[in-house]
């Protein structure tokens, strides 16, 4: 039984992820018929969005290529520039954001990090979806990305941060429970947070709310070097 409640956790893992890249691609596409219809459609932004989409397909088939690692030890754990791996989660996730909210890449360039590259993207992933809802009706939405080293504990922190409306009180203690959400139907399964601690947890991390002017996730990566 064990067994096959992790199988149902990592297939519903696989699909919010795939999902995700989806919502991606379908924003992609209507940016460039928004362009073409009003004739604003440059040759910059074309080339923007093909090479991002290009970036979340890749990606999406190393998700289907994972499928056949569940259970598996030897996904790799490599040491990456934080600056860049954060990057690389924003190319993944630009189409869902474009001309919504602003995003800006804090990250100490010198931090370095080591993880499973994807379960840091999906992470990301997660972070950003969560924020382009609660900023949806914001008229200068914007997330803020930062990093904080611990030199004494080893720990790597990125500190994840919009300008939202937040979580309500009462609600904060139940925000990674399987199937909570404050969503209508059409925006959320109550998944994304949840699959988001298990990845935390997966990768040696811990992961912190807290309502300061908006919403600020804290994920502290353990036995990191600087």
């Amino acid at each position: 039984m064990e067994k096959l409640s992790l199988v149902g956790i990592l297939s519903a893992s696989f699909a919010h992820q795939i999902g995700n890249i989806l919502n991606s691609l379908s924003a992609s596409n209507m940016t460039l018929r928004r362009s073409l219809k009003q004739e604003k459609l440059e040759k910059s932004l074309i080339g923007e969005i093909v090479k991002d989409n290009e970036e979340a397909i890749k990606y999406a088939s190393e998700i289907i290529g994972n499928i056949g690692n569940i259970g598996k030890e030897n996904v790799k754990i490599e040491t990456y520039r934080l600056y860049d791996l954060v990057n690389s989660a924003l190319a993944l996730s630009k189409g869902y954001y474009l001309e919504k909210i602003s995003i800006e890449n804090s990250v100490n360039p010198e931090h370095r990090i080591k993880i499973k590259k994807n379960s840091f993207l999906q992470i990301i992933l997660i972070l950003v979806t969560n924020s382009v809802h609660a900023l949806i009706d914001h008229q200068n939405g914007k997330i803020v990305i930062k990093s904080k080293y611990d030199d004494k504990k080893k720990n790597l922190d990125l500190i994840f941060s919009d300008n939202g409306p937040g979580v309500p009180e009462k609600f904060k203690k139940k925000i990674f429970d399987r199937y909570f959400t404050t969503k209508n139907e059409e925006q959320g399964t109550g998944l994304g947070l949840y699959i988001l601690k298990n990845e935390a947890t997966y990768s040696n991390a811990s992961v912190l709310y807290q309502n300061n002017n908006g919403a600020t996730f804290i994920l502290s990566f353990g036995d990191q070097e600087k």
